[in-house]
């Protein structure tokens, strides 16, 4: 029984410590993780194109492309991103709140969709990445994600359910 008491507490000597540094270095802790990273400026509208790259429940629309503006709101480190399609007479919609790290913004969401009066609703994952090139001033990057619909009102909508699907769009600058 002794020798069962020495090999537990060998083990929690040796392992411990390397737990509680792992979980320090790994999200815990400050939320400046980029403490060494300054933001440079962002800020602005650009024209850019956003082309689906992939769309694995979707394949038709791979390809399809979309332009407008781009319009980067930043304080300090954090930015929110807009987009407005050219001609369409909306107002910009949200894209995503994120983190500059010199002249990139990087973020994630996770949402849950649900079609008013139906069971059947959508969670989804995503993350994105835009680089500015100071310079030419243009925008480059991905948007990519996953989701799932769930629901027995989904298949008369022609929605697959129960299907891991995924999807990227590329970000690049607008040439007419």
């Amino acid at each position: 029984m002794e020798r069962w008491v020495l090999i537990a507490l060998v083990l929690t000597v040796a392992f411990v410590p390397s737990f509680i540094s792992c979980s320090c270095d790994s999200g815990g802790g400050d939320d400046d993780d980029d403490d060494d990273c300054e933001p440079e400026d962002v800020a602005g509208s650009y024209a850019v194109t956003i082309t689906w790259e992939e769309e694995s429940c979707n394949e038709d629309i791979v390809g399809d492309s979309v332009s407008g503006t781009m319009t980067i709101e930043q304080d300090g480190k954090k930015a929110t991103v807009f987009f407005q399609e050219f001609g369409s007479g909306t107002e910009p919609e949200k894209i995503f709140e994120g983190t500059v790290c010199e002249y990139t913004i990087t973020g994630s969401k996770e949402e849950d969709n649900q079609i008013p009066g139906e069971d059947c609703s959508e969670h989804r994952q995503s993350t994105y990445t835009l680089q500015l090139d100071p310079d030419a001033q243009t925008l480059s990057g991905e948007f990519s994600g996953t989701y799932i619909w769930r629901g027995s009102d989904c298949d008369q909508h022609g929605i697959p359910t129960d299907e891991q699907c995924s999807w990227k769009r590329s970000v690049g600058p607008y040439t007419p």
